[in-house]
This record gives structure tokens, sequence and C-alpha cells, in this order.
């Protein structure tokens, strides 16, 4: 039963909605020998409060630092405590990096996934833009959060269980345009999500995936001051939605 559910899991988590308007391109890698020496579930306890809180009501100082994120609630210092740590990654670029910094890769990608869970469930729209491109945020959790709905999105729809990294060659290229995504970025993760997982609302179940789903997520590291070291993603496409590529079987 990969078909449907899956599909609507790996759109609606990862984001392969095809993008409303041009994507934005984002930074040129910023991986490095020493990416890893990073600490993923680090926040600098001056620019976060101590649990999430109105932005109206925070201080004037964490008031400036976070109205540039289009937030009416700031997130707590604690959001990334229950941050996973990431599978042992499969490197596969042949020597174009590191394990360190395909592994980097994965741990950025792991913190952007934690803030997009709490701006699912804090409906927190806006922030969106600040971790991916806008076109990402087009499946059934956007449209759910777009329209005041919290939504709950567990660690098997947040997390993948079994990540590659690869380069990005012509294939990828023209997968990703199967979406119309644009892609500049040099590497992409191959993510696997377990099923069964589960997306719900107050109001119920969004859905329900049954089969587990792979992902192809362009992108790079990119600093922000306030959000960290993130994996800014460029586009991502699920391998149900077309015809399979090679990198489909990476995981």
């Amino acid at each position: 039963m990969i078909g449907l559910l899956a599909l609507a899991l790996v759109c609606a988590l990862a984001g392969c909605g095809a993008p409303s308007s041009p994507t934005p391109t984002p930074p040129k890698p910023t991986l490095s020998p020493s990416a890893l020496a990073t600490n993923y579930r680090y926040l600098n306890p001056a620019l976060y409060p101590d649990r999430d809180t109105p932005i109206g009501q925070a201080s004037a100082q964490l008031q400036a630092v976070w109205t540039p994120y289009d937030v009416t609630v700031i997130p707590g210092r604690h959001l990334l405590d229950s941050m996973r740590s990431p599978p042992q990654v499969l490197n596969m670029t042949n020597g174009k990096l590191s394990d360190a910094d395909a592994e980097a890769l994965a741990w950025a990608e792991y913190r952007e996934n934690a803030f997009l869970g709490w701006l699912e469930s804090n409906v927190q729209p806006r922030l969106n833009d600040h971790l991916r491109v806008h076109g990402l945020f087009n499946g059934v959790i956007g449209n759910a959060v777009r329209a005041g709905q919290a939504v709950t999105d567990p660690a098997c729809g947040l997390y993948a269980a079994q990540i590659a990294v690869i380069p990005v060659d012509q294939t990828v290229v023209a997968f990703e345009a199967g979406k119309g995504y644009s892609v500049t970025s040099q590497f992409a993760l191959v993510d696997r999500y377990k099923a069964p997982c589960a997306v719900v609302t107050a109001a119920g179940p969004l859905f329900t995936a049954a089969s587990d789903v792979v992902i192809i997520e362009t992108g790079a590291i990119q600093h922000d001051d306030v959000l960290g070291d993130l994996f800014f993603a460029q586009s991502g496409r699920d391998c149900e939605s077309g015809s399979a590529i090679s990198a489909c079987g990476s995981v």
C-alpha cells in the first residue's frame, strides 16, 4: 500500500509538493572537515525563553530577536531535548565528502525537522520559509497548519530511520524537476521513513502510512544566528511519485 498513503505521508512530512512560486536558491554547502564539531542540540539560552512564550509576552530583547522569523510564539530552549540521533549514514559520495561531513548533513536535517515538528504543533506556518523553500510546505500538513490546526507529527514522520548521502547528478536534477524544483545543491539525502506512521490533529488523523517511504531531498547546511546550523532543503520528492531513479535504492 505504498501508493497514495506513502505519497501523502512524504508530501506532508518531508514535502514533495510542487513549489507555488519560483524556488529560491539556497547558499552553497558550508561543510568543512570540522562540521560535526557543531552541537546540533544546542540552543543559545540568551535567544530562547525557558518555555514556549507568546511573542507579546516575551522580553523586548527576545521580541527583537524573533520578530524577523514571523512567529507569534517563541520556541522554548528545550525544543531540541527530544531530538533523536541520526542513524549511521551511508556515505555514497565517492570521497567528495568525508564520513564526518556526511553525518553532519544528517544531524542538520534532524535539527531542521525538529523545528518543523514544533512549528506544526504550535501553528507557526511562516517559520517554514526560514527552514526550507516555501514549496515544501504545500502538502497536507502545510495546508492544515495554515488553516490554524495544530498538527502532531510523530518521530516516525520527522526523523528518517535510514539515510544515505549522494552527489547530485543529472538524474537527481531531472527527478526533482518533475515536481517543479530547480536544483543547484551539490549533495542530496536519501531518506527512508518507517511505517506505520500516523499524523493527527485534534479533529482526528490526517493520514496514516502503512508502508515505508523513501524520499530524495536536496539542500545544504545553512547557518542562522538564531536557528543554528540547519539543512536548508531546496527540494524533496518521494520515490513513489514518478519513475524511480537508481538513487531511490540507496536505503
